[in-house]
């Protein structure tokens, strides 16, 4: 057994396409410039009027539920009955008072994240909020303002401008790592994160487009810098495969994932884009500063073209958010306007598929889920510790096994050879996880189930005063650090194996044909030991027409 085992005790664009464009009128060039008149996109709701004193300065929505951040009353949550297809016209907000200006927001399961500026005291902070805005959880504050926050599971990563990219640990008590400085004097303005990879754009007279290597959040590694536009980049975008930068001057520029050096894509004379967002790989919606919002085909990604546009009066686009083929428009001080551009919910269901024409339901593939050697089958699931071994490299023990590293306890299940084992690091505060990234298309919707066997062996009495997401000893399954299933350890022992079976694409219904990470972790606190066996991971589903993949038991 492997010595470090010794810290873990056992226990296509088809005809028809072209014939819909003649049916309803193609949007001509001239309808979608601006200055001329803009057409395409109408106006079918509107949270807040300018009599009600709210300037709006950023929009997110997560799990159907509207966030709208800017000033007096700061913070606003508003559910959306997206299930039914319906968007609240004048909705009844819950408010939460923040005492400063709202610049910038994410939300996940883990909390609201904001930038919050206050202009009398000339104060920049980085605030958490629990996730029904009762409480204000962690506050870091700033030298600089907050240009943009994105939060990938434990961490918060901050374009900082001219102090560049800043990391935040999640975990405990916030903590601020060492600020990376972008070269040049450039100021980061803009941040996505995708798998390991972290991509800033910059205001800047050189490079403007960073990728950071954040494998290992605590330091992330520049991998390059690119120079791609004018000096005054704005916004960033990733979809499955490309980068999309909302450029200022130079428009929108499309990029691909595997080659940002390269732009492969443009659409410019458009106006000043400042910002930009997606539903998935074929529709954009950009902010074009004071003159609106436009809509752009991305299925050919070489050849960008506007679908139309809304214009609002010359009033600033401060943030944008793609919601089904809604799109909410925090318009500064004539507050949120929700936008449908009716030529993409008619495109809808091609443009989700990315074209594919196979609409036979499948599950998606996943590999290796028996944890089988030899060890070069298991290089598609990523093994991660916090903290790492010595070398900041390889996890603190092998989290994929056999069974004859965890004799006498366990077999593998179904007497294969090959399991995971997570957690096991005695009195240890250890978080262990595996993950693999798995390919997903509009085919897997409503088709797929995550099913897998684990066992249990803790030593953690009980749970009483141990809240699932706090203290304790916790699994998780998340798909893109979004936990899909929780099961806290200290519930007891099984007596064996026992099968877990979660309907799980509802996590990427929205945003179909692109990879998702799949993720098992377990996080042990201080206390007591607790292990936690899996094997068998698969996909199947409850219909018996997938093309692919085994029937649901």
């Amino acid at each position: 057994m492997n010595q470090l085992m010794k810290l873990r005790q056992l226990m296509i664009i088809p005809a028809f396409v072209a014939l819909l464009f003649l049916a309803h009128g193609a949007l001509s060039d001239s309808s979608v410039a601006f200055g001329q008149e803009c057409v395409g996109g109408e106006l079918v709701g509107n949270f807040y009027s300018p009599e009600q004193n709210l300037t709006a300065l950023t929009v997110f929505v997560f799990n159907d539920r509207l966030y709208i951040g800017g000033s007096s009353p700061d913070l606003h949550s508003i559910p959306l009955t997206s299930s039914e297809g319906t968007i609240p016209l004048m909705p009844d907000p819950t408010e939460i008072m923040v005492d400063g200006l709202v610049t910038n927001l994410f939300v996940t399961d883990m909390g609201i994240f904001a930038s919050v500026e206050s202009v009398e005291s000339n104060s920049h902070e980085f605030r958490v909020y629990s996730l029904n805005g009762n409480a204000l959880v962690k506050s870091l504050t700033f030298d600089k303002p907050i240009h943009d926050i994105y939060v990938a599971g434990n961490y918060a990563y901050l374009a900082n401008g001219v102090d560049g990219l800043q990391v935040v640990e999640l975990t405990g008590e916030p903590t601020l790592k060492d600020p990376i400085v972008l070269a040049g004097n450039a100021k980061a303005m803009a941040i996505s994160v995708r798998g390991d990879k972290a991509y800033v754009v910059a205001e800047s007279d050189g490079n403007d487009l960073w990728v950071f290597d954040v494998s290992t959040p605590d330091s992330p590694a520049l991998s390059g810098s690119y120079d791609i536009a004018g000096a005054n980049v704005q916004d960033i975008f990733l979809t499955s495969t490309h980068i999309l930068v909302a450029a200022n001057g130079d428009g929108l520029l499309v990029l691909k994932q595997d080659s940002p050096s390269t732009i492969v894509g443009a659409l410019d004379g458009i106006g000043r884009a400042t910002k930009v967002h997606a539903i998935d790989d074929g529709f954009a919606y950009v902010g074009l500063a004071t003159d609106g919002v436009m809509g752009v085909n991305l299925s050919e990604s070489t050849q960008p073209t506007a679908w139309g546009c809304y214009s609002n009066d010359n009033d600033d686009v401060s943030n944008l958010f793609a919601y089904g083929d809604h799109v909410f428009v925090a318009y500064d001080d004539l507050g949120v306007a929700t936008l449908q551009f009716p030529i993409y919910s008619l495109l809808l269901p091609l443009v989700k598929n990315n074209l594919i024409v196979d609409s036979d339901p499948q599950v998606p593939a996943l590999e290796n889920g028996g944890f089988e050697p030899p060890e070069e089958n298991n290089v598609v699931w990523q093994q991660r510790t916090e903290p790492m071994a010595e070398n900041g490299e390889d996890p603190l023990a092998p989290l994929i096994v056999t069974s004859d590293d965890v004799q006498p306890n366990w077999d593998a299940h179904n007497g294969t050879t090959g399991l995971a084992w997570l957690g096991g690091f005695n009195d240890q505060p250890v978080i262990s996880e595996i993950s693999q990234d798995i390919r997903v298309d509009s085919r897997n919707q409503g088709v797929t189930n995550l099913e897998f066997y684990y066992a249990v062996g803790s030593n953690e009495p009980s749970c009483a005063g141990k809240p699932d997401d706090e203290n304790g000893d916790l699994v998780q399954v998340l798909v893109d650090e979004i936990s899909v299933w929780n099961f806290p350890l200290c519930t007891g022992n099984t007596r064996g194996w026992t099968r877990a079976q979660i309907p799980i694409d509802g996590n990427w219904q929205i945003n179909p044909s692109r990879t998702v990470t799949l993720k098992f972790r377990v996080t042990q606190d201080s206390s007591e030991n607790s292990n936690f066996y899996l094997d068998d991971v698969s996909f199947c589903s409850d219909d018996l027409d997938v093309v692919n993949g085994s029937t649901c038991q």
